[in-house]
């Protein structure tokens, strides 16, 4: 996993250290739940299965996190934490 932070946003890639997914491996399940909670905290999801499997997720820093990037509203990280 890595995480990268800019001025606008963090950025967290996720991958599975090289390996080829399985065959006709498709977004379903538990990556169309995550994509559901992350579009709907404004936050971008993009998911690649070759060559490698690779999960991006874009979020928006806001005046709403604090200075280590958590949500410093618990009622939204309640929320997230269910999906996760």
């Amino acid at each position: 996993m890595k995480i990268d932070k800019n001025a606008d946003e963090y950025t967290v890639q996720i991958t599975n250290d090289g390996e080829v997914p399985d065959k006709n491996a498709e977004e379903g399940g538990g990556l169309s739940a995550l994509r559901k909670a992350a579009e709907s905290g404004k936050c971008r999801m993009q998911v690649s299965f070759s060559p490698e499997f690779c999960l991006i997720l874009k979020m928006p820093l806001t005046e709403r996190m604090g200075f280590d990037g958590t949500d410093t509203d618990s009622r939204r990280s309640e929320d997230h934490a269910e999906v996760f």
